[in-house]
């Protein structure tokens, strides 16, 4: 419930016209089943599974309810090149930047709203996935560490 999942389902339902396949991928064993027409739920999926299947996503959503310190599931689809729908939580829409759709916390219309755009128009799902791709090439490691030694550079003088 803290990501979203409740959020996402009810966009997913108002969702007008052929809707997309909603593959939602989660490690929390404890997350209910989904009995929803055209919804799966995968639990436990090993890494290189999740990074093949985002090559095969029309898009990537995270509707965060929590205040999330990060975001590792968008900056992987960024990566991919997948444009990303987010909510306003935390540090999702720094972390999305211009790579994505930002959308009120806890409001399913909106994120209705921004997933139909994405699914309606391949120019603004290739437009936001590639400036995704691009600011996901600063979360690369070498960069990081590159980034986290000049902070500690700083705070030592």
């Amino acid at each position: 419930p803290a990501k979203g999942g409740p959020v996402l389902l009810e966009a997913f339902r108002q969702l007008q016209g052929v809707k997309p396949r909603l593959l939602v991928i989660t490690s929390d064993e404890t997350d209910p089943e989904i009995a929803e027409a055209g919804v799966q739920l995968a639990r436990g999926v090993p890494h290189h599974d999740v990074r093949s299947a985002w090559s095969h996503a029309l898009f990537g959503v995270q509707p965060s309810l929590c205040n999330e310190t990060w975001g590792m599931a968008i900056a992987e689809a960024m990566a991919a090149g997948k444009a990303v729908v987010v909510s306003d939580a935390g540090a999702l829409p720094g972390v999305v930047g211009d790579g994505g759709i930002v959308v009120p916390r806890g409001d399913p219309g909106s994120l209705a709203r921004a997933m139909q755009q994405l699914i309606g128009s391949s120019l603004l799902r290739e437009r936001l996935g590639s400036a995704g791709r691009e600011r996901a090439k600063s979360y690369g490691v070498e960069n990081v560490r590159r980034q986290v030694l000049a902070v500690y550079e700083e705070v030592t003088r």
